[in-house]
């Protein structure tokens, strides 16, 4: 019937073209009526398209540069029935607020910006059974700003704008569909801060045993909001040199990191107001509290969450410093000086098969006014790496490479006026002697205490210089050359006309001439 239905009627009583009924022309009439389209099966026209959005590869599609994210989505048009459909199609993705498009299209369509139209008439059959369908992909993106703005929430719709309506699009409300997909979650974690504070605990600095103090600090970490904290946290502690550290406090842990320690806070959730408390025990050998004036600096600081994230939006106060007083010690203040001699100890070298033994002492010596109580280190500078190098107990020597070395001395106390003496025995090769034009000159040099520190305070007197001569007999009053006046040296044994080898001897010999 092609949805028309036709209805006739005809008089029958009193027949036309009787008395009754003179006319029969007009005695028939009839009228169509149209059925609507949704009801109508048999007409070839009627179908109808349903649009579909969905996002096929999740979060990962790539991104370009300069974005925080993107979003792919694909939009897909099928054909309901009942009857095949045959035209263009214009679709328009609707971009939410916050997003914008990073690419749009599909083989067989045309966009212009959102709205896009395949480029010819497509056919597509009853879906199901038959899998016909078109479509297009849209990728939109944005920033950690915009993710936040829509509260990593986007939902992404789109719609049918042609055809519409009977008779290739008979059913309006499939002709709209959106999506909405989450966000990267790190974009929209609540708000908040942690704010450190460090502090002298009430207990101070508490003389132990063994020439030690204990001083106590605390580093309190407050969730100053919005938001709560769900994650760890991560203190870095720094600890003086030369001093150990001791810690305490609930859902804490702490391991050394260098000299440092890295301590880690595991027991979230830690709410908007609340604060964690991790107690410190620096351990200060009495010697070192002196050194640093019995003025023991700790120094913590938040390394997690990071200073400017969401977790921790503000970088500014997540350090803090505290200062403990050792006043046991160091209520009087105690000011010392330490002056370095160097004397050739006897004043002749050695010969022994390939080179020369050089003697020297090395004087430390306490000018006062206090008594000095604390380690030493001397710094040597040789002419030449040694063969061999031999000194005396409770020193210890050890090279830092080529001609230079390091002495170092425990802890010990020089009462002023007092000395500590250090006897270094050093081999020189026959070679170096030669090269160094049997001049061997020798630096020392005080380097613990620093010069110009409380326990040291004149750096003026902190280097003492010696020439060790070889290749003759010095004399006892002879002047010395003009480079090494006012300084000691030392000679070889014998001349070294009768010591030194053919190579050497012409060398000497003139030296030697030259001084008698």
């Amino acid at each position: 019937m092609n949805c028309k239905v036709e209805n006739e009627v005809k008089i029958t009583q009193a027949p036309g073209g009787s008395a009754q009924n003179f006319n029969p022309l007009n005695d028939t009439a009839s009228a169509v009526a149209t059925i609507p389209a949704k009801y109508c099966d048999d007409d070839p026209r009627r179908s109808n398209l349903k649009i579909e959005k969905t996002e096929p590869l999740g979060d990962g599609v790539a991104c370009k540069a300069g974005v925080d994210w993107c979003r792919g989505f694909k939009i897909t048009v099928t054909n309901t029935g009942p009857n095949t459909f045959n035209g263009k199609i214009k679709v328009t993705d609707i971009v939410p607020a916050g997003a914008s498009i990073f690419e749009v299209g599909g083989s067989g369509w045309t966009c212009m910006g959102a709205a896009c139209e395949t480029d010819d008439a497509v056919t597509l059959d009853k879906n199901p059974p038959s899998a016909d369908k078109v479509s297009f992909g849209i990728t939109l993106q944005g920033t950690a700003e915009d993710a936040r703005r829509m509260n990593c929430k986007l939902t992404n719709k789109a719609r049918i704008d042609s055809p519409l309506g009977a008779p290739k699009n008979i059913i309006a409300a499939d002709d709209k569909d959106q999506i909405t997909v989450d966000l990267p979650a790190k974009f929209c974690k609540q708000q908040t801060n942690l704010k450190l504070e460090k502090a002298v605990d009430a207990n101070g600095c508490l003389k132990g045993v063994g020439g030690v103090h204990h001083c106590y600090y605390n580093v309190t970490v407050t969730n100053t909001g919005p938001g709560d904290y769900n994650d760890k946290i991560v203190v870095e502690e720094n600890i003086p040199p030369g001093m150990t550290a001791v810690f305490a406090g609930m859902g804490w842990s702490c391991v050394p990191a260098g000299p440092d320690y890295t301590c880690t806070w595991n027991n979230p959730p830690l709410n908007a107001g609340e604060k964690t408390v991790l107690g410190v025990q620096i351990n200060v050998p009495d010697h070192l509290a002196k050194e640093f004036q019995c003025k023991i600096k700790n120094i913590a600081k938040i390394s997690h969450a990071l200073g400017g994230s969401n977790q921790n939006t503000n970088p500014n106060d997540d350090e803090g410093t505290a200062i403990a007083d050792v006043p046991e010690i160091c209520d009087r203040p105690v000011r010392t000086n330490l002056k370095i001699e160097k004397v050739a100890s006897p004043k002749l070298c050695e010969q022994d098969g390939d080179g020369w033994w050089c003697n020297y002492a090395i004087r430390v010596i306490n000018l006062g006014p206090g008594d000095y109580d604390g380690p030493l280190e001397v710094e040597e500078a040789l002419p030449a790496e040694p063969l061999d190098a031999q000194w005396n107990a409770p020193w210890s020597c050890e090279g830092t490479g080529g001609a230079g070395a390091v002495c170092k001395h425990p802890n010990t106390t020089i009462a002023a006026n007092a000395t500590k003496i250090l006897t270094l025995k050093v081999k020189f090769s026959n070679d170096v002697v030669k090269e160094k034009n049997c001049m061997l000159a020798n630096v020392a040099k005080i380097k613990r205490p620093a010069p110009g520190s409380p326990k040291n305070t004149n750096p003026g007197d902190d280097i003492a210089g010696l020439s060790s001569r070889s290749g003759k007999i010095l004399r006892e009053g002879a002047d010395e050359p003009a480079p090494y006046q006012a300084k000691r040296s030392a000679s070889v044994q014998r001349n070294c006309r009768w010591r030194l080898s053919l190579s050497v001897r012409g060398h000497c010999e003139e030296r030697r001439q030259r001084q008698i």
